[in-house]
């Protein structure tokens, strides 16, 4: 009995702490192998993938033996990629645009044997939906219905999941049976929009006011505040961000923070002004966090739970 004790207070340390620190901050590529940006890791914390600043292009990398592969050289391949949660291949979109009209293809990548498949293309404008560790889920095509794929890698026409996605001026949560539109703080542009893993909880960034969490019927639960690129850990207890300032034209500088959910409290993980953070995506768990340095370097920090 006073194991199981003991193992239930080790488990809540993360969500309690008093005190979060950076035990390093290390490069993971460097900039002979060019500049890339926004980083996602997989569901098992052994690849991790990265594109240029324009989203053209997706790599690749292996954490183990640092091998890189190139999955794709298309337009918008590097925009939220994700992984198929049984075969662990990776799944992205390839623009295409055919007399002055932009069409989408949905692909996916198998990095053990290097062969790419198309599973769905022609579509005018598609959006991937994705789960708080970087597992395909869905994605929305033409008429702005959300469409899975099952083992096979075969489309099929429901979901089997709740899903949010941006929609015009709305966000729209969506299962298999309705779809819910909702306008939490109003008419206006809503980014950065994603279910806490529990999906009983609402992230999302509404453009000029803020960072903000609703219920699932668009009530506000918290105020995060200024808060860029936010997105849930896996177990729900924190919320990763940058706050990033420009001067009009330009990043001027920019760091990365976390807030515990639960207690409200802000950790500041990274303080050098002279180097501009951007885009910061958690590791598999909770003390691993990548982003990518203005200039394109790709870098981890591991963080200490006190």
């Amino acid at each position: 009995m006073r194991k199981v004790l003991l193992l239930l207070v080790l488990s809540s340390l993360p969500i309690f702490a008093q005190n979060v620190t950076v035990a390093e901050d290390k490069p993971v590529t460097n900039l002979r192998e060019g500049r890339f940006y926004y980083p996602t890791i997989s569901p098992d914390g052994t690849s991790l993938l990265y594109t240029k600043n324009n989203y053209q292009g997706l790599w690749s990398r292996n954490l183990k033996t640092g091998k890189t592969i190139k999955v794709s050289n298309a337009m918008s391949a590097g925009y939220e990629p994700s992984f198929d949660e049984t075969s662990g291949e990776i799944i992205f979109r390839e623009d295409q645009f055919i007399k002055g009209k932009r069409t989408t293809s949905l692909s996916s990548f198998n990095t053990s044997n290097k062969v790419k498949r198309v599973l769905e293309k022609g579509i005018r404008d598609l959006r991937i939906c994705r789960s708080t560790q970087n597992v395909f889920q869905s994605y929305v095509n033409d008429t702005n219905t959300p469409v899975r794929i099952n083992k096979g890698m075969s489309v099929q026409s429901t979901v089997a999941q709740k899903t949010a996605y941006v929609d015009g001026n709305h966000i729209t949560i969506s299962d298999n049976s309705s779809k819910k539109e909702l306008q939490p703080m109003g008419e206006g542009n809503y980014i950065w929009v994603s279910l806490s893993s529990d999906r009983t909880k609402l992230l999302f960034t509404f453009a000029g006011k803020g960072t903000y969490v609703s219920d699932l019927d668009g009530n506000i639960l918290k105020v995060v505040g200024y808060a860029n690129y936010p997105s849930w850990s896996a177990d729900g207890n924190w919320i990763l961000f940058m706050k990033d300032i420009d001067d009009g034209i330009r990043v001027i500088s920019s760091n990365i923070y976390i807030v515990n959910y639960y207690s409200g409290k802000y950790y500041k993980l990274t303080s050098d002004e002279n180097n501009i953070k951007l885009y910061p995506t958690w590791g598999a768990g909770n003390s691993e966090i990548f982003y990518n340095t203005d200039d394109g370097q790709i870098r981890e920090l591991l963080l200490k739970f006190e």
